[in-house]
């Protein structure tokens, strides 16, 4: 099964880490099918972009890029999760090649990058958490509802759309979230080190900023602010 038709239709709010992750493309590829189901979040520890779709009845995931490291992919579900991970004791940078992987399920609730990885997913519904560690990407086409929690520690960066309830979201370190396309009625947000979060709050807000970072949440924002540092809050008119 392919989804790339599906996947070109997604209305992206961010650039997509790319086929780069991982180095050279040297070597030969291949493709590589995984028969796992039954979870609701993804976890990707391994170079790889992850392209998840959203909405049908089934699951199906699909590999494809290096053989090398196709071959040393490990996947299994864990507590609900899908983690995507290279075996233990197997890879070297020496010899990395890159990889998408492409998911189909039917609902997602949340996702974690550990390292450089990146995940691309077209539409989140109900509470959904995203979590980077380290310079991974995380890009969300739209999320529909419910309370949204981001948080970014190191230089990863998070994009997302749509609406929600409410938004929990953090950044520890030069990491960013860029959400001024999501539209929530509450938030808390903090920033520690040098990054920046913006989103499009419509009610009260409490923002924790320490450092030189930036925090944006729109001229509907009611803020309460704790501020340490040389960092910018912008809130209401």
């Amino acid at each position: 099964m392919r989804f790339s038709a599906i996947l070109l239709a997604i209305p992206l709010v961010a650039c997509g880490s790319g086929s780069a992750i991982g180095g050279s493309d040297a070597g030969p590829k291949g493709e590589r099918s995984f028969a796992l189901s039954g979870f609701t979040r993804i976890a990707n520890s391994a170079p790889a972009d992850i392209r998840v779709t959203t909405g049908g009845s089934g699951f199906a995931i699909e590999a494809s890029g290096s053989q090398k490291l196709l071959d040393r992919l490990e996947m299994i579900v864990e507590g609900g999760a899908l983690q995507i991970r290279v075996k233990k004791g197997s890879w070297s940078w020496d010899n990395a090649g890159s990889a998408t992987i492409e998911v189909a399920m039917p609902r997602i609730e949340g996702a974690s990058i550990a390292g450089a990885g990146g995940m691309t997913i077209d539409r989140g519904t109900g509470d959904f958490d995203g979590d980077i560690s380290g310079a991974g990407d995380l890009t969300i086409g739209r999320v529909e509802g419910g309370n949204v929690s981001f948080s970014v520690s190191g230089a990863g960066d998070v994009a997302a759309a749509g609406t929600a309830q409410t938004l929990n979201a953090s950044v520890a370190g030069a990491g960013s979230i860029r959400a001024r396309e999501l539209r929530v009625r509450s938030a808390e947000v903090e920033v520690a080190g040098a990054g920046s979060i913006n989103a499009t709050v419509d009610g009260d807000a409490r923002v924790s900023i320490a450092g030189l970072g930036s925090v944006d949440l729109g001229p509907r924002a009611k803020c309460t602010v704790s501020k340490a540092g040389l960092g910018s809050v912008t809130c209401g008119e």
